[in-house]
């Protein structure tokens, strides 16, 4: 097999796996759309088409990996340093949203930056204890919204997340 690393190929691959990994997830948002909308063939198609771009993300994310998904451990090492360039990521932006005056956006970047910090430091928490052979999962306190992952940290359940606005914490 050739060695593509650094060439124009590889740059395509990443692309492609990108959009396709966009393409899914906006195909999803349409399906749940159309299904509350009442068009449940539409949604049906919008669903198949998603799943058909995650399959095609995972054949590009293989190919830029040495034809395999890495082992969980990787896995988790690679996810902290994707949530700890996220976080940074989103609380830049979050300076930038407020330089231009949009306080709201700007205090969404800051919430998803802490999510992301906590996604971080549960999957380094989660990479030592499978380098020890020990799997302790607790040491969360306080609620998460399911649909966000929002960690609302309080006594009692909230009425709705303050992220997304979910009704179900």
């Amino acid at each position: 097999m050739l060695e593509f690393r650094g060439s124009e190929t590889e740059k395509n691959l990443t692309v492609a796996m990108t959009e396709a990994s966009v393409a899914a997830h906006k195909y999803l948002f349409y399906a749940e759309r159309a299904k509350n909308e009442g068009y449940f063939n539409v949604a049906d198609v919008f669903g198949e088409f998603a799943h058909n771009n995650k399959e095609h993300t995972k054949i590009w994310y293989k190919w830029l990996n040495g034809q395999q998904i890495p082992n969980t451990l990787q896995n988790l090492q690679d996810s902290v340093n994707f949530e700890n360039y996220a976080s940074t990521t989103c609380a830049e932006f979050a300076i930038k949203a407020r330089e231009e005056g949009f306080e709201n956006i700007a205090d969404l970047f800051v919430h998803v930056a802490q999510i992301e910090n906590t996604h971080g430091q549960r999957f380094k928490q989660l990479a030592s204890s499978l380098k020890n052979a020990v799997y302790d999962y607790s040491g969360q306190s306080g609620y998460v919204c399911d649909v966000c992952g929002c960690l609302i940290e309080q006594e009692n359940p909230p009425v709705v997340c303050p992220l997304c606005l979910n009704q179900d914490v």
